[in-house]
C-alpha cells in the first residue's frame, strides 16, 4: 500500500508498505537531503536480462578458389557471422594467419598442403561453419616442378654424394631420380630446395629429375646434369694370394672403385675372365704365367690401381714339368724335326733338351704343350727333358723317348 505523507517542509513523500519498503526508504533519504526544493521522486526499476546468442558463421564465397600447394597467398572469405572468429582452417590445416575485416569478410593466408580440394572452415563462439560443396572449397594445385640448379654437379660412381637441388614447385615431391635411377634418399627442404643423395651409377652424365603431383621436371642441359666420375680403383686385398703357373685359379679381389672395371691383369697379363660383383669386389681367374709374383691391377674409366707390396701381389708357383707324350717320336740324326711335346707344368720353360743336347728352338704353346725342333745327334734314343723354375721333368721310358735314325 502506498500513501502520501506530508511534512512541514512541504516535501511530498511516499510511504510504502510491503515489498517496496526499501525503495520508499531510499526515496525519503534522498528527499531529506534536498530541504529547500520540492522534489517528487519516483523510482521505477525495470529489470530485464536479454542474452543474444552468437550466430553460427556461414561461408558463402572465397576468392581466389585455387592456389599453389606451397601456400602463401591471401584468400578472401565472404559470408556472415564472422565477428569473434577464433579459427580459420583449410580442411584440417589452420590458416597461417587471418584478419577479420568485418562480420562478413575475413582475409586468410593460405597454408601449404598437398594437391587436393579442401573446405574452408570458420569457427566462432557461435559454432563452426558447415562445409558447402563448391561454395567454400579451395583447390590446391601442384605446379610442374622446375630444376634450375644443382650443387655439387659431380660425384663418384659409388654414389653417396649429397646434392642440393634448387628450383620451384618442389613441395610434396614424390620422387627424385638421377637419370633413371632413384636417389638413395631425399628431403624436401622447401618449395625451392631439395637435398638428395646420389645412387651408384656408371661413369657418365645424368639429368636430375623431380616428380610431384603436378608432373615431372623437364631435363635441361647443364642446369640439372650431374656427372658421375669414375674413381681410381684401389686394391686392398686378394684371396688366395698364390696359385700354379698353369693359371685357372679364381681370385677374389677386394678394394674400392671397381664399378665399371674394364680390365683386370696379373702383372701385364689380362685375367682369363672377371666379374664385377660390386664396387668393392671382383672375382678374376688367373691366366697362365711363369713362376713370379706379379701385382694384380684393376682398370676403370677413372684409371688403374697402384701396386701395393704384398696387398695385391699374386705368387705363381712353378710346378715340376711332366712329359706325357711326344709326336713324332723319331727323326734323322741330322736333326730339324719339329715335334709336339705334351704334358703339364710347361709355363715358364727355360730349356728343352734331347738327352743332353738342347733343342734348336722351342715354343711354349700352353701349360700342356710345347713345340720343339730336334738338334743333330748320333743315332740313339735320348729322353726329351723339359726344365722350368719348378725343376726338370723325369725320364719316362717310351713316353718321352725320341729315336734318332741314321
Amino acid at each position: 500500500m502506498v500513501k502520501e505523507v506530508r511534512r512541514g517542509t512541504g516535501t511530498r513523500l511516499w510511504q510504502t508498505s510491503g515489498p517496496l519498503a526499501l525503495v520508499a526508504a531510499f526515496a525519503i533519504v534522498v528527499a531529506g537531503c534536498s530541504a529547500s526544493t520540492n522534489h517528487r521522486t519516483v523510482t521505477n526499476h525495470k529489470t530485464s536480462t536479454n542474452h543474444k546468442k552468437n550466430p553460427v558463421p556461414v561461408v558463402t564465397g572465397i576468392a581466389p578458389s585455387s592456389g599453389p600447394t606451397r601456400g602463401g597467398i591471401i584468400v578472401t572469405i565472404t559470408g556472415t557471422g564472422f565477428t569473434g572468429t577464433t579459427n580459420v582452417a583449410f580442411g584440417t590445416v589452420a590458416a597461417v594467419s587471418y584478419i577479420v575485416v568485418s562480420d562478413s569478410e575475413i582475409s586468410a593466408l593460405l597454408p601449404a598442403e598437398a594437391a587436393s580440394v579442401q573446405n574452408i572452415i570458420v569457427t566462432t563462439a557461435g559454432g563452426t561453419s558447415k562445409p558447402l560443396a563448391t561454395v567454400d572449397q579451395f583447390t590446391y594445385k601442384a605446379p610442374v616442378p622446375v630444376v634450375t640448379g644443382i650443387a655439387p654437379s659431380s660425384g663418384t660412381t659409388a654414389g653417396g654424394t649429397t646434392v642440393t637441388i634448387t628450383g620451384t614447385g618442389f613441395t610434396w615431391a614424390t620422387k627424385v631420380t638421377f637419370g633413371t635411377v632413384v636417389a638413395i634418399s631425399y628431403t624436401v627442404v622447401s618449395d625451392t630446395e631439395i637435398s638428395a643423395v646420389s645412387p651408384a651409377k656408371a661413369a657418365g652424365v645424368q639429368n636430375i629429375i623431380v616428380t610431384t603431383a603436378g608432373g615431372t621436371s623437364q631435363p635441361v642441359v647443364a642446369v640439372d646434369q650431374f656427372t658421375y666420375r669414375a674413381r681410381v680403383p684401389v686394391v686392398t686385398g686378394i684371396a688366395p694370394s698364390s696359385g700354379t703357373t698353369a693359371g685357372g685359379i679364381t681370385v677374389t679381389i677386394t678394394g674400392t672403385g671397381f664399378t665399371g672395371a674394364t680390365r683386370v691383369a696379373f702383372g701385364g697379363v689380362a685375367a682369363t675372365r672377371y666379374t664385377v660383383v660390386s664396387d668393392t669386389e671382383i672375382t678374376a681367374v688367373s691366366p697362365t704365367r711363369a713362376a713370379s709374383t706379379p701385382y694384380i691391377f684393376v682398370t676403370t674409366a677413372g684409371g688403374t690401381s697402384k701396386p701395393v707390396v704384398a696387398v695385391d701381389q699374386f705368387t705363381y708357383n712353378a710346378l715340376v714339368p711332366v712329359v706325357t707324350g711326344i709326336a713324332p717320336s723319331s727323326g734323322t740324326t741330322a736333326g730339324g724335326t719339329t715335334i709336339t711335346i705334351t704334358g703339364t707344368g710347361f709355363i715358364g720353360v727355360t730349356k728343352v733338351a734331347f738327352g743332353t743336347v738342347a733343342a734348336v728352338r722351342y715354343t711354349v704353346v700352353s701349360d700342356t704343350e710345347i713345340t720343339a725342333v730336334s738338334p743333330a745327334k748320333a743315332a740313339s734314343t735320348p729322353y726329351i727333358l723339359v726344365t722350368t723354375a719348378g725343376g726338370t721333368s723325369k725320364p719316362v721310358v717310351a713316353v718321352d723317348q725320341f729315336t734318332y735314325k741314321a
